[in-house]
């Protein structure tokens, strides 16, 4: 959560626009904490902001597993939701 609090933008062509949605991403996290793939599981609906979604999340850098976590890798889903106020 710290990560995209602190990366999280929302795209200005698509509030212009008026888009919102929700995005659902599937990430493969390694036990370094680094995101080595991400794909939209289901889109927005707005390109741009499922292009912002991915840019958020490809290539992060994330908290190392704890040292007694026996597992390589971790597959996690998430939700953004992408809400625009006026």
């Amino acid at each position: 959560m710290a990560y995209w609090v602190a990366h999280r933008f929302y795209p200005p062509a698509a509030a212009d626009r008026g888009e919102s949605g929700l995005v659902r991403l599937h990430l493969k996290v390694d036990r370094t904490g680094h995101v080595t793939a991400v794909n939209i599981v289901s889109g927005s609906g707005s390109q741009m902001i499922d292009a912002a979604a991915l840019g958020t999340w490809r290539g992060a850098r994330l908290s190392p597993f704890p040292t007694n976590t026996p597992e390589d890798s971790a597959d996690i889903t998430i939700d953004l939701n992408y809400i625009l106020y006026r």
